[in-house]
């Protein structure tokens, strides 16, 4: 009797650390499961969404990359908002003329951007804010503008208009002059976002800045991260899925904004060289290093055309990837993409 109560005590001793070990590792297993975490707040204009994937022993780390992350964004989209009252980029449109000092950040961005528009050849600019005024106020009066009223408001646009000088003073040139960052701003606090992230030893995340998106590392299935793009007639449709991993990419085209006048629409993006909408291209994808760039050259690319747009790409970022949709005078949408854009390309959206 007493051999058999020792045998079922040592027997339940070792169920009992099994048990242990179990249930150890069960935890080990739990506390290792990837989780894709996800917060979104409207920032700069449109729906910002960040996913970070990380373990559940890492939601800590997790919680406040969210935290300065959504921090970052917030003083970007304080300084760079064209709708703030009393921020640097009113400041400096109010400013005609005489110079104003500026946040550090605020001017080198303009001295981004300025770059930009002078390796596009104009077909990026960061002054094309008139011309936006007066196609607005064109829908708003249902009345297309004279030849005469488009050539005088395009003498205040143009790079050339703005100035950077004595380090952060901005001054305009031109006493119409005036800048709209948003062409460059949403890219830019992708990447900072992006940066932060890293910053706080995050290593799997996307960054979404309403269509301007960094990826990095891997979604919680292990896998890159899959990017949408929409088909330009059909936005609730893809055209192409892309896998992404350390790098970024923008789409800019005419099929969510645009004005329209007399029943007719018009593209949003307004080409500054000749003053009107451009009417070929419908969108134009880029895949670039990072968000910023992509950001720039999708504008540039969609104001240029097709042939200009693949020769801006190949001597700015010959790495990027690009995939541009023109339309014909059909309607019928026809799609040109480079070997860059195809090599991260899945066949079937």
């Amino acid at each position: 009797m007493a051999f058999m109560s020792r045998s079922k005590l040592i027997l339940g001793v070792v169920f009992l650390l099994g048990l242990l070990v179990l249930c150890t590792a069960g935890y080990f297993f739990l506390s290792r499961q990837i989780i894709q975490y996800r917060q979104t707040q409207f920032l700069l204009g449109t729906v910002v969404r960040i996913d970070i994937c990380a373990a559940r022993q890492d939601q800590k780390k997790v919680l406040e990359g969210f935290d300065r992350a959504w921090e970052r964004v917030r003083i970007i989209d304080a300084r760079l908002t064209a709708y703030a009252a009393n921020n640097d980029v009113a400041k400096i449109n109010a400013s005609y003329p005489h110079s104003v000092k500026v946040n550090s950040e605020v001017a080198n961005i303009i001295r981004v951007a300025k770059d930009y528009c002078q390796k596009t050849k104009g077909a990026f600019d960061i002054t094309i804010a008139p011309l936006m005024d007066l196609w607005k106020t064109a829908q708003a009066q249902q009345r297309w503008p004279s030849e005469d009223l488009v050539s005088i408001v395009q003498t205040a646009v143009g790079c050339d208009n703005v100035d950077v000088v004595g380090g952060d003073y901005i001054k305009l040139l031109h006493s119409q002059t005036k800048i709209d960052l948003s062409g460059i701003g949403q890219g830019y606090a992708a990447d900072e976002a992006a940066r932060i992230l890293r910053q706080q030893g995050l290593k799997d995340f996307l960054v979404d800045m309403g269509g301007e998106i960094v990826a990095q590392g891997h979604n919680a299935a292990g896998r890159l991260w899959r990017v949408g793009i929409k088909d330009p007639n059909k936005p609730r449709e893809l055209i192409r899925v892309i896998t992404l991993s350390g790098q970024a990419v923008s789409t800019s085209g005419n099929y969510e904004k645009y004005y329209e006048i007399s029943g007719k629409k018009y593209s949003h993006v307004i080409n500054p060289v000749s003053g009107y909408p451009q009417e070929e291209i419908t969108s134009v994808t880029v895949v670039a290093q990072n968000a910023t760039q992509a950001d720039a050259l999708s504008t540039a690319i969609c104001v240029l055309g097709y042939e200009k747009g693949l020769q801006l790409l190949s001597l700015l970022a010959p790495d990027a990837g690009v995939l541009i949709a023109e339309k014909d005078i059909a309607g019928h949408l026809k799609f040109y993409q480079n070997h860059a854009f195809e090599a991260i390309a899945i066949n079937s959206p």
